[in-house]
Order: C-alpha cells, then structure tokens, then sequence
C-alpha cells in the first residue's frame, strides 16, 4: 500500500517541538531518525535534548522547569555523572541516639525520636532530602514532633496529604491495638480520613508482636511478624485510609508493595505457591499469580522496593522536583532466604522489571483460556536477575528507587588481604546501559566508573542452598560508590540521595548538584 506525504516537515519548527514535547522520550529518537529534517529539529532543541537524557536517566518531564532548559540540563548531566562515578556532592549527619523506625517519602526522610522503651518512642523528626539538604549556607527546613501524645512502635507519612499514620504500641489490657491518622502540620485528626483511628483487635489476628506500615496514596499496608517463628510468620492487610475499606482483609502474606495508585503486589510463600501475586486496590481482587522456582516455602522473603513517587510543584531552589520517574524502567526487588539442607542460608536478591511483568500480564489476560498461575519458565528468567551473596550481600527495605538498586558487597577474604566492602549502584534502565555499552570503548568518555556489567543470561547455581539453578537475563550495571561502607550498617537510597544509618544516627549523601536561586 503506498504511502502518502508526510507535511510534518513543513509546520513551523516551534509547532514540531511542542508536539514531540508530548511524546516518550523513547518516541523523540525514533522520531529523530525518519528524516534528516527532523533530526536536525531533535537535535538542536534544548527541551527535546533534557527529554531525551531525563529518559536515559530513567526520568520523564512532568512539568516545565523552573530553570532555562540549558540550566536545567546541565543540573541533569552533572547529576548523572555524580552517579556514574559513585562520587556524592555533599553529606550532612543527623544525629541520633534511638534507633528507631524510619520511613522515606517522596523526597521526605522521617525518623523516630524520644525513646520510651526498647522499641517505643513518642516523637518524629522530618527532613527534606531536596538539592537544599546537605548545604550548609542554607536555612534547612525541618518539622519535629517531641511529644505526640502516643507511645508509637512505627508510622508512615505523605507529606503530600499532610498524613502521618501513628501506630500505637499493643494495648494488652484491652488486647487493642490503635492506628490514628493525623495532620503531619498539627498532629490532630485528618479532616479527609474516613475515621480518625482504626481500632485491631488482637483476638482477631493471631500475629500481634510487630506491626509494620506502608503508606502510598489512599492505600496503607500493614504487615505483620513475628520473626522468632521457624520461617518467620507474617501477615498482612491493605486497608484504605479515606474511605476506611479493608481491601485486603487480614491474610497470610509474607510482603505487601504498592506499584501505582490501582495495583499492588503480594509476595505468597505457601506450600502449594510461592511467588508474586497482583491484585487491583479497587476491590482487591486477584489479577495474576506468577510463580517463583522453589519447590518448597522459602525462610523468609520481603519487598525492598519505595512507594511510588508524586508529582510535586518545582521551585528554582529545587527544580528536580518536575521530574518524574519513567514507570517503564521502574523495577521491583526481592530478598529470599531460601530453607538450605546444610543449615547455612543465604539470601538472594531479586530485581524484577514491572514493565515486563505488566507486559506478560496483559499477554496472559488476553489469551483465551488464562491459567491460575503463570510458571516461572513462562516470564522469569527474562524478566529478572538474580544476585547470589557473593554479588550483593545485603539490601536494605528502602534500597530500590526507579530503575536502581543499592547493595553492600560483603569483604571476600583472599591469601593476602581483606578486599574493601563496597556499596554498589546498579540501573536496570535499558537506556543508560545501552549508552555505557556505546561509550564503554571510547577512549574519551572516562565519566563511568563500572564496578561490573550484566547484559547476558547468568546462572546462579544452587540459589542460596536451596538446591535450584536459576538463569536470568535482566540487564544491568553497577558502578562503586566513595562511601566507606563499613561505617554503616543500612544503607537506603531516594531518588538523588543516600543515607547511611549507624550507631550514631544518620549520614545524607546527597547526588544533587548545586543550585542557586
């Protein structure tokens, strides 16, 4: 069929920019290649080129900049740089001598302050991890509560809503356990909470030592544990905080993560199934269970990835805030400590891309005859890359954000000497690894510094001592930071930011490069 003309050439050259403006920034180089014409558009056009590097980055533009385009791509390359070469730009501690819970929000750190007991305290201090955090010639913003009136074992918080969810310590005499949901401004009841406090009653659930929340949009989950039992009991619900609906009611699942505002992940470890199950927050419904390999329940297994982020309004101090993380780079992580026969369990770390598991999804629910569960053959080993403990030692609950992860590399032990621990970055954008792959050759890009590249199939043999060989192909690469490892003992990553947690509180390293109003 032949095909007509194509007049896009003849529109004026600003009407052709706004209109790849709207287009994925993958779309913008397809665009850039159908003609000489166009790419010469593409490739003299600021915003098109901060698009086109924001997706590489794993970012799309969610708004206009509050800087020049100019400005604001060079705050983008000079940031990615800072990442390729592990190198931060400033660090700011914050200190503490409870610790406590956590929480990261958006751009948000919040800790737990004034210690009751082992495991309680009363008060909370929220920190902004913007481009403003870590200078010292600016006034920080910072909100503290010392005394909130409850005796807390761990919150939750949107600073976006204004919401702090307060979980208060086990009531044993009236066997009761509260959650209130409060103003993070005033600390009194949510005007927009379908009730002020959700009331558990301990004879209703048969886990009541620990619970554990995580808040995103109108949804909350809480987990939870008790981890003195032989392969860690756990438990949890989903409950929606403006319209006080359970949507998952209390169940028997090891880890609840929120992936958008509509669909949420379960991890199952049941003897008949253990894998990932997503479910719509609608109604809480099941959409599709996707199988792991084991063949038995695993010790232990939990999410390590953040909440989903949300658009907040840009400021000249803060211009990142336009940007928004591409859902199509974003993955999903996994720690497994499989039940070994020789007693030594090791955990596994899982990274999964959720826009080809959403892609075997939709496969699945257009076939005539979708099965109950998709085996791990039909979507894993594509879809995921697993890390033995000799790869990544450890990963922390709040580790992954868009398409990165941060782990710690355990000290191998050699003849001579102790090999330096190390805290790795590794990008599963598809983006930025096909740009290393380009430039890894050349003699004048020297801005990377790969600690090791995965881009084909590996095979991890006999998975954490559970006597299965797993091969994946998700790819990758991972770069070493400059922060000495061995000073802390968790490690989380937001975003343009990492903190270290130590006996001491809090060290911020922040990946923003400088900005001035």
């Amino acid at each position: 069929m032949p095909v007509g003309p194509s007049y896009l050439t003849e529109v004026p050259v600003e009407v052709v920019e706004n209109i790849f403006s709207y287009l994925h920034p993958c779309e913008i180089v397809q665009c850039r290649i159908l003609c000489s014409a166009l790419k010469s558009i593409v490739d003299t056009s600021i915003e098109l080129q901060l698009r086109i590097e924001l997706g590489i980055d794993g970012y799309l533009l969610n708004s206009s900049p509050p800087i020049p385009a100019c400005e604001m791509l060079a705050l983008v390359l000079e940031r990615r740089t800072r990442f390729q070469q592990g190198d931060h730009v400033s660090k700011y501690r914050l200190e503490t001598q409870f610790h406590g819970q956590y929480e990261i929000s958006n751009g948000f750190f919040a800790y737990g302050i004034n210690p009751k007991s082992p495991g309680v305290f009363n008060g909370i201090k929220y920190f902004p991890l913007t481009s403003e955090t870590c200078r010292t010639d600016r006034t920080r913003e910072r909100l503290e509560f010392t005394d909130l009136g409850i005796d807390l074992t761990d919150f939750s918080f949107s600073v976006d809503d204004d919401l702090q969810v307060l979980v208060e310590k086990v009531n044993l005499e009236a066997r009761t356990r509260t959650i209130y949901f409060r103003t993070i401004s005033t600390n009194e009841a949510h005007p927009l909470a379908g009730s002020p406090q959700l009331v558990l009653r301990l004879e209703d659930f048969n886990l009541e030592e620990q619970c554990y929340t995580l808040l995103s949009h109108d949804h909350i989950g809480f987990g939870f544990y008790n981890w003195d039992v032989v392969g860690h009991e756990c438990a949890q619900i989903i409950y929606n905080w403006r319209t006080a609906e359970h949507i998952l009611p209390y169940s028997p699942v090891s880890d609840a993560l929120f992936l958008s505002k509509e669909w949420a992940a379960l991890l199952i470890n049941q003897s008949d199934f253990v894998g990932i199950s997503l479910i719509n927050l609608k109604d809480g419904c099941t959409l599709q269970k996707f199988r792991l390999p084991f063949r038995k329940p695993v010790s232990s297994c939990f999410f390590i990835t953040s909440t989903p982020k949300r658009f907040r309004p840009p400021t000249k101090s803060d211009p990142f805030r336009c940007l928004t993380q591409d859902p199509k780079v974003q993955i999903l992580g996994i720690v497994v400590t499989p039940i070994s026969g020789n007693g030594i369990e090791d955990d596994i770390h899982i990274v999964v891309s959720a826009q080809r598991l959403f892609t075997k999804l939709e496969q699945v629910q257009t076939s005539t005859s979708p099965p109950e569960f998709v085996e791990w053959e039909d979507w894993g080993p594509q879809t995921t890359r697993w890390f033995g403990f000799s790869e990544v030692s450890e990963a922390s609950f709040r580790s992954i954000s868009g398409s990165r992860l941060l782990g710690k590399l355990t000290p191998i032990r050699t003849d001579e000497v102790w090999q330096r621990e190390l805290l790795l970055i590794f990008d599963f954008n598809m983006r930025a690894v096909r740009r290393y792959s380009s430039t890894a050759t050349s003699t004048e890009d020297t801005s990377f510094k790969v600690f090791k590249t995965y881009t084909s199939d590996s095979e991890l043999l006999n998975a954490g001592g559970s006597g299965i060989d797993v091969v994946s192909s998700l790819s990758c690469f991972a770069t070493a930071t400059t922060i000495t490892a061995k000073d802390y003992f968790d490690f989380f990553l937001e975003d343009h930011a990492i903190i270290g947690k130590a006996h001491f509180g809090y060290d911020l390293f922040s990946f923003y490069p400088s900005t001035s109003e």
